[in-house]
């Protein structure tokens, strides 16, 4: 097997140089985006309260954290709609 030399060595996703984030790292940048946009839609279309706070645990943590935390505060929101 021949060694590429450069990035063309970079696009393999079991790549153990490292290089593996240059195709993870976009990925995750959409994600994000996708999240944040849907947090504030969402989070307008239904007048919720505090969404700053999913807001910033995706851009410091990422969508691990901002993901559960906007479907907790949504379905909170959701509950106190019903129950009022």
């Amino acid at each position: 097997m021949q060694v590429l030399s450069g990035q063309a060595s970079c696009l393999h996703l079991n790549s153990r140089d490292g290089c593996s984030h240059l195709i993870k790292f976009p990925f995750l940048r959409v994600c994000e985006i996708a999240l944040i946009s849907l947090i504030v839609y969402e989070g307008q279309r239904l007048t919720m309260q505090m969404l700053w706070l999913p807001l910033v645990g995706t851009l410091t943590v990422g969508v691990s954290l901002g993901l559960p935390l906007f479907l907790l505060l949504r379905e909170l929101h959701l509950e106190a709609e019903v129950t009022a």
